[in-house]
């Protein structure tokens, strides 16, 4: 934690010095939406630790890094639903009450992230080269990519790259050849964005029975941040993604009845300077567009 303190007091002396002010310049208030603060206690802990080394600023305010999406497109709340090289959701209600769904990194989740569909991939293609399992649709496209990304041949030579020289982030940037597959209809790149789209639509169901009945009654219904390079992909995710939250083709049944899922167009920082600064103007309209709608 101290390490972090003191890489969060660099990057705000740098700031102050690219604006021209001093790195003792007063500061009413400062707010961090930093990844893995999910715990009240640690960051309580962090908050007060930055306070002590910063005599200069007023009010620190320390939350997840999945807050600050949801309060750059939202004053009352939404949903945030991140699907980069790992995946996470944040539920943040009018009442400030929240749920979490996933955020537990690869072993233990990541679902519908690019690294979870860059290890489907690998996998589908060593259980069918293994003879073990045939992969529901042909390998040659997404094989070929694989080999070409890690520089491989064999099975075998992929041990390396999950033990030894494992880099999550290198291994879900596979993800970036089997979008462009999709894009040219190799079945199974588009087969594995559909399951990515399944695995995202269950987060929302994960927390469903907890969110407020207000977040509906907004002009975008209950308003879903889409952040991460995987929602580029939205159209070949989009089928998996309404099918599990029982959207048909003539809209008949439903989970939500009414929602939006949004891409902000603007920097998650901003939602951090909002937490903190909580009397700056803002105008949402300006903030996010729109990537799919339903029920409005």
């Amino acid at each position: 934690m101290v390490e972090c303190c003191n890489q969060i007091i660099s990057i705000l002396e740098k700031i102050l010095l690219s604006a021209g002010l001093s790195v003792d310049q007063p500061l009413t208030s400062l707010g961090l939406c930093l990844s893995g603060c999910e715990e009240r206690k640690s960051n309580d802990e962090l908050r007060d630790l930055v306070k002590s080394k910063l005599p200069s600023v007023g009010e620190v305010a320390v939350e997840s890094d999945c807050l600050g999406p949801i309060l750059s497109a939202s004053n009352s709340g939404g949903i945030v639903l991140i699907a980069g090289t790992g995946s996470n959701l944040l539920l943040t209600n009018p009442d400030k009450t929240q749920a979490r769904c996933g955020g537990l990194s690869y072993l233990l989740g990541d679902q519908g992230s690019a690294w979870w569909i860059a290890h489907k991939a690998v996998r589908a293609c060593i259980l069918d080269r293994d003879n073990y399992k045939k992969a529901p649709f042909s390998i040659n496209y997404v094989w070929d990519s694989v080999r070409e990304h890690f520089g491989i041949e064999d099975n075998r030579e992929m041990l390396k790259h999950c033990y030894q020289f494992f880099d999550k982030p290198f291994y879900a940037k596979l993800t970036i050849k089997l979008a462009e597959g999709a894009d040219k209809g190799d079945e199974l790149c588009k087969y594995l964005f559909h399951r990515a789209g399944e695995a995202l639509g269950k987060h929302i169901l994960a927390i469903q029975s907890e969110i407020s009945p207000e977040l509906f009654k907004g002009p975008l219904g209950l308003p879903i941040v889409c952040v991460g390079s995987v929602w580029k992909s939205w159209r070949h995710l989009q089928n998996g993604f309404t099918s599990i939250l029982g959207i048909t083709t003539e809209g008949e049944t439903h989970k939500l009845h009414r929602f939006s899922l949004i891409r902000l167009t603007v920097s998650p920082a901003l939602g951090a300077a909002l937490l903190a600064a909580p009397t700056i103007p803002r105008n949402y309209t300006q903030n996010s567009s729109l990537l799919y709608s339903f029920g409005l």
